[in-house]
């Protein structure tokens, strides 16, 4: 939530944050991913105390797990850093257009 919370200050406080706040969720969405492969094809259970799920065995509940921190979460992190860097761009053009009226 801190992260997240950081992140939605750039986007309010400092129009020039918005490049630093791609390159921050760039930089999550990396380490999560891998930490997500990893959990997903780790070759043994990671935690052996993990207690049995209802319809799951251990190493498949563990494998569910990655998919969701790999696949669906790293999409949040893509959509956000796509929307910082959409940002980051737009207000770069507006500070071009602005600096062309001014020189006119």
């Amino acid at each position: 939530m801190l992260f997240w919370a950081a992140l939605a200050r750039v986007g309010r406080s400092a129009a020039d944050g918005y490049g630093i706040a791609a390159l921050w969720i760039l930089a999550t969405l990396i380490h999560t991913g891998m930490l997500g492969a990893l959990i997903t094809f780790a070759p043994r259970l990671i935690y052996s105390s993990y207690g049995n799920g209802i319809r799951l065995t251990p190493m498949e509940d563990q494998q569910l797990a990655g998919l969701i921190m790999w696949i669906p979460a790293g999409a949040c992190y893509l959509a956000a850093g796509i929307g910082f860097a959409a940002a980051w761009l737009r207000h770069a053009g507006d500070k071009d257009r602005a600096a062309l009226v001014n020189r006119q």
